[in-house]
């Protein structure tokens, strides 16, 4: 089981956009890994006004293999006299099977055949790089912008994006940028790049660079801060 973290950067974007927008991106990975037939663990999406995250846990490194039942032409119509036709040999060509490997069922329409398609699942680090694509360009904002020619619509420009499956860099492509190990740190207190060496290690290297990922924690740091000052 893998371990996988997808970072969009950004120049600020309203908070008032995170809170819904964060859910949305935690739902629809869920239901897109689900999709891929990759199975995983707990998805979370984290995020401060520069940056969205979407770790997923103990991800699966291979999809599911997948049997699809497709239903072809009635018997009658595939066979004549036991020997298959042009419409049998035709249906099972399409379908990567040989005529012998068509099976017989009943149906609405009567007895017609059936080819049981095998579908052997690829790797994750395969599918993975489309679908993340994908998902930053479904999001859905109260507001967007084009910053640039082509650039996708998005609240605020992308300006640098990160994805690890575990160590290894996912080529991920998010408005024109390629995806990295580099992240970003608070522009105060830890300004300038920072290199992240494995996706398990991404809040770490926000937290030493003055980044609380987590929307709770950054909540109550700051509740917490103001009490003490206000003493």
């Amino acid at each position: 089981m893998s371990r996988l973290v997808f970072e969009i950067g950004t120049e600020a974007i309203p908070a008032t956009y995170l809170s819904p927008v964060l859910e949305a991106l935690a739902r629809h990975a869920e239901a897109g890994l689900e999709a891929l037939r990759l199975a995983h663990g707990g998805v979370t999406a984290l995020g401060s006004p520069n940056r969205l995250v979407l770790r997923v846990e103990g991800l699966a490194s291979v999809q599911e293999d997948l049997t699809r039942e497709v239903t072809g032409p009635r018997v009658d119509v595939a066979f004549r006299d036991g020997a298959p036709t042009a419409a049998a040999e035709g249906f099972a060509r399409k379908n990567g099977i040989a005529v012998a490997d068509l099976v017989t069922v009943e149906g609405e329409r009567g007895a017609v055949v059936q080819a049981q398609v095998h579908v052997e699942g690829r790797p994750a680090a395969a599918v993975l790089p489309d679908f993340l694509a994908e998902l930053a360009v479904g999001l859905s904002w109260p507001k967007t912008m084009r910053w640039k020619s082509g650039g996708i619509p998005f609240p605020r420009p992308v300006r640098w994006v990160l994805c690890l499956l575990d160590e290894a860099v996912l080529p991920v492509t998010v408005a024109g940028l390629a995806s990295g190990r580099e992240t970003r740190g608070h522009r105060l207190l830890g300004p300038g790049t920072h290199v992240v060496p494995e996706a398990g290690s991404l809040e770490a290297v926000l937290e030493a660079a003055g980044v609380v990922l987590d929307p709770g924690r950054r909540r109550e740091t700051i509740v917490r801060e103001l009490a003490r000052a206000a003493e």
